[in-house]
């Protein structure tokens, strides 16, 4: 008896001091982190505050006589979220034009009707400056301000008379950075949505930014297309995140939001890894254990010299919040000691999947065990492509196409006030993250 205690307690020594299953080992957490849309309850909006572009030149978004195929969406895109928020939220709609006088109450009908016959559009200048420190300070928990103009300042023609200067509004325009700068800085928990809308314009109405006293006879009685005019939206966080989620706004072309992701955006989904029949790479895909807390890994025992392995990487499409680019790209994939490149692939047959093909490092110039990471990013590139910094010299009319004199100041100013000089962070979407090892 004596001797088989003794046998026993050997054997339970001897499987104590046995190396575990290697697929314990590698743990089967194979997760990759996505962004989601949450859907709480309506916002609360009580008032709206609205600033509209007096300047005559915004009737070149109205006026289109002599062109009976023109595109015209200003009034309906306007009045579309007016609409909504007066229906559907019982929102009191106050506005003003420019930066004379108060705001004062009016009803959509009405409002509508004055659009449509261009008498909000008759005086000479955009003070957008002006404009944007005052919808900043009418912004609170249950109210937003809104601006629509073509975010092109303008001092006006007289002004650049009586200053004898072609130039003033090019020489005046980081002083409007300055002050979008200031207003936002002052106020930290107002957010800005930019909603980029295209219409035809009638060149009638046009300016450059010499308020076409340089060469402004190129665009006279031509009528110019896709060009930009945009709704601001000044508000909450969470405001404007609801407002988005609610459909409040017609569609836009493009839209730039000064907020980006934080935790409440994300959630985890699992992912799947394939590796060709020949492979000699392993993954756990068990369902022991379905609580552990341990990375999953992708390992190989073979001696594989400087060869490269092909697997793919597959996971469920996931929904993107609406203040982000829906368009994602792949980012940098900064634990390179690891990945050799990246692509994403078809799937045809299962269009809610994604799918994408990952190649490592030679095998010899893996480490013994790495990390394999890389992200799905969303930018908002479009502001690049839409802004431009001279509509005085161009060569064709199309060169103006979807673009704005001076835009890239405001959006810069935007996220100088939330971000500080060490810039805006890249909006990660999708973060796929799991372990390599050679053991």
């Amino acid at each position: 008896m004596i001797r088989l205690g003794v046998v026993a307690a050997l054997i339970i020594i001897v499987l104590l001091l046995m190396p575990k299953k290697e697929v314990g080992d590698h743990g089967n957490k194979y997760e990759v982190q996505t962004t989601m849309v949450q859907h709480g309850s309506k916002a609360q909006v009580s008032q709206v505050f609205l600033l509209m572009d007096p300047s005559g030149s915004m009737k070149g978004y109205l006026d289109f006589a002599g062109y009976p195929d023109a595109r015209k969406n200003l009034v309906n895109n306007i009045c579309k979220p007016l609409d909504c928020l007066a229906s559907d939220y019982q929102a009191e709609l106050k506005v003003k034009y420019g930066t004379k006088g108060q705001f004062d109450n009016v009803n959509i009908s009405a409002f509508r009707e004055k659009m449509i016959k261009g008498e909000s559009f008759n005086d000479a200048t955009t003070m957008l400056d002006a404009m944007i420190s005052d919808a900043v300070s009418h912004v609170s928990d249950t109210t937003v301000s809104m601006i629509v103009s073509d975010m092109v300042l303008s001092y006006g023609s007289k002004m650049l008379a009586d200053k004898k200067d072609n130039w003033l509004n090019k020489h005046n325009l980081s002083d409007l950075g300055a002050t979008i700068h200031s207003a936002l800085k002052a106020a930290p928990n107002v957010e800005v949505l930019l909603l980029q809308y295209y219409s035809d314009f009638n060149g009638k109405y046009y300016y450059n930014c010499t308020e076409n006293k340089e060469n402004g006879a190129q665009y006279k009685n031509s009528l110019m297309l896709k060009r930009p005019y945009y709704i601001m939206v000044l508000g909450s966080r969470d405001m404007l995140m609801r407002l988005l989620d609610d459909g409040v706004f017609a569609k836009w072309e493009n839209l730039y939001a000064s907020f980006g992701l934080n935790d409440a955006n994300m959630t985890t989904q699992k992912l799947n890894l394939q590796f060709s029949s020949s492979s000699s790479w392993l993954w756990d895909n068990s369902t022991e254990d379905p609580n552990a807390e341990r990375m999953g890994t992708v390992w190989t025992t073979a001696a594989l010299e400087s060869q490269k392995e092909t697997f793919t990487v597959e996971f469920n499409k996931f929904d993107i919040p609406a203040f982000l680019n829906q368009n994602y790209e792949i980012g940098d994939y900064h634990l390179s000691d690891v990945i050799e490149s990246i692509r994403e692939t078809t799937q045809a047959s299962n269009p809610n999947l994604l799918r994408f093909e990952v190649t490592m490092k030679p095998f010899d110039r893996l480490p013994e065990v790495g990390d394999l990471e890389f992200t799905l990013i969303s930018r908002n590139n479009w502001v690049e492509g839409a802004s431009t910094e001279d509509d005085v010299n161009l060569e064709n009319l199309s060169d103006l196409e979807g673009k704005t004199w001076g835009l890239s100041t405001i959006i810069e100013n935007i996220d100088l006030a939330h971000y500080g000089k060490n810039g805006r962070p890249t909006d990660v979407v999708a973060t796929v993250h799991f372990k390599v090892s050679k053991k």
